[in-house]
């Protein structure tokens, strides 16, 4: 009797998710800033704005080369 058993094959992913906490120049958190992040190539923009704690994510960012603009009204 011969029995294989082989591990469940998990895919590649070809995207990513990018974090990051906003903060000013002495370290402060920044809630509700714009985050921008520009496809270079495609010029496509994906929007984020940060919570309470200065914190926001990207998800489902395809492979790229790209520009982060963070803003805030004030």
């Amino acid at each position: 009797m011969l029995a294989l058993f082989t591990p469940p094959v998990i895919a590649q992913s070809t995207t990513g998710t990018l974090t990051g906490t906003v903060m000013d120049t002495s370290g402060g958190v920044l809630p509700a800033a714009q985050v921008a992040l520009t496809d270079e190539a495609s010029g496509a923009v994906r929007r984020s704005i940060s919570n309470t704690t200065g914190f926001f994510t990207l998800a489902g960012v395809p492979a790229g080369r790209f520009t982060v603009e963070v803003s805030l009204a004030g």
